[in-house]
């Protein structure tokens, strides 16, 4: 059964170039190969191991597939000790809100550290337009209104912020377009908390 299902999974995911999308929207070159390694009884995780390998559940559909795909090859989105990710870390750590999602979560949904949420949260904005312009999207609001308890507040601010900026047309550099962000107030609360 199982490699039944890894030929049928080969044939399926031909159609979607995950990759050219990840290097359209971050600015950043990736091996032109993704390896997805099915596994049994690892329910529900999907996650990246090593460069571009990622463990998921054998009985996933193709859309969960390229999901996946489009999201695990994003981490970290941004270079998260680098200048980018530290500017709009100091100015996240002092809005009234953020701050207290990352403290006051239920800790079983990981991302206990401010770095952990935003690296999660731009990873899951980035790959939220992938999963749209291939096909395989959830709705962009229930999706964090129902997942993790609905913490990942910064996701649908910064999946607003792209979508305003028509990222997925004009797509560049994933660090300047946070670092701007950062610079030109839009990750203050007034304007972060208002998208």
């Amino acid at each position: 059964a199982l490699e039944g299902r890894i030929i049928q999974l080969q044939a399926d995911l031909g159609a979607y170039d995950v990759i050219r999308l990840h290097e359209k929207l971050t600015g950043r070159t990736f091996d032109p190969e993704i390896e997805v390694v099915l596994l049994q009884f690892c329910k529900p995780h999907g996650i990246k191991v090593q460069g571009q390998t990622f463990l998921q559940a054998a009985d996933w559909n193709t859309a969960i597939t390229v999901r996946n795909a489009g999201h695990e090859m994003l981490h970290p989105p941004v270079v998260m000790d680098g200048p980018s990710a530290k500017a709009a870390l100091a100015i996240l750590a002092k809005d009234p809100l953020i701050p207290r999602v990352v403290a006051e979560h239920d800790p079983k949904w990981g991302y206990t550290t401010l770095e952990g949420l935003l690296n999660e949260d731009l990873a899951q904005a980035l790959d939220q337009l992938i999963a749209e312009a291939l096909g395989v999207a959830r709705n962009p609001s229930d999706r964090w209104r129902k997942s993790d308890d609905g913490i990942h507040i910064l996701a649908g601010a910064f999946y607003g912020m792209l979508r305003q900026d028509k990222w997925i047309e004009t797509g560049g550099s994933i660090e300047t377009w946070l670092a701007d962000a950062a610079k030109t107030g839009r990750l203050a609360p007034q304007k972060l908390h208002s998208i």
